[in-house]
């Protein structure tokens, strides 16, 4: 599955590297660096293979540490992505980018290493997200017992890619690591130490595979997007000559389908 979460930031023009963070292990970088040679001809130059951690924000941070290893500028943009996104596209990446040259209001942050003297970086924002409304509506619930319902005006679920400049979001890591948070996305740090992050309109068909029906509604898109027009659509999750759900769930050496 990251081989098509990868393919377009690897083939973006504005993206100058990849690093694809993998659980520890061997093994996991010898089979990710052969699936990503033979389905994308990967260029080492571009693609770098990390050990990630436990968690997400232990697995980001594995990235953000080695992108301050090489002295990258506190105003350079870094795009996080979650692997189990697959069907992310280039227009989303190009508006996340785009929208990182807006003029927003801000609150300076002259306090965070990182930044220049003034707090700001640039006069663009710090962070932009991609994101869609919540239409259903939003219960709590305590052991099957509904609690209440939450208004859902001005609530959104969050995709990714997410994209903030490199100084602010490494110096908002950096915090969460010393005081023991841990967020359930990037973005979320940079508003636990008060910089502003922007959103976005996503995309419907950037699902994040979850569940094994997550999984049949992405091979669905992909298929739809790679069809000709006018050929007959393929049975759902069969490969020429393999019986129906017969694709491997997680093999990093499987063919390039959602599986791989």
């Amino acid at each position: 599955m990251y081989v098509h979460a990868v393919r377009p930031f690897f083939e973006h023009r504005d993206v100058a590297r990849v690093l694809l963070v993998l659980p520890p292990g061997r093994e996991e970088a010898e089979d990710a660096g052969r699936v990503l040679g033979e389905h994308l001809g990967a260029d080492s130059a571009k693609i770098l293979l990390l050990a990630g951690g436990e968690h997400r924000q232990d697995s980001v941070g594995a990235g953000l540490r080695h992108l301050a290893r090489l002295d990258t500028a506190p105003e350079s943009f870094v795009l996080v992505h979650d692997a189990a996104r697959p069907l992310v596209t280039t227009a989303l990446i190009d508006r996340c980018l785009d929208a990182m040259f807006a003029e927003r209001p801000q609150t300076p942050q002259a306090e965070l290493p990182g930044l220049s003297s003034s707090g700001n970086w640039g006069g663009g924002p710090a962070g932009v997200v991609p994101g869609l409304a919540v239409r259903e509506t939003l219960k709590l619930v305590y052991e099957d017992r509904v609690l209440l319902t939450q208004p859902r005006e001005g609530i959104y679920s969050v995709q990714t890619p997410q994209v903030f400049r490199f100084g602010p979001l490494y110096q908002a890591f950096l915090r969460a690591q010393q005081y023991g948070l841990q967020a359930s996305d990037e973005a979320a740090l940079l508003e636990w130490v008060g910089i502003p992050v922007y959103m976005i309109p996503g995309e419907a068909t950037n699902l994040k595979v979850t569940y094994p029906q997550d999984l049949d509604l992405a091979e669905t898109i992909l298929a739809a997007r790679s069809r000709p027009a006018g050929k007959a659509e393929p049975v759902l999750g069969q490969s020429p000559g393999s019986a129906p759900g017969s694709a491997p769930a997680s093999s990093p050496s499987s063919p390039p389908g959602l599986a791989s």
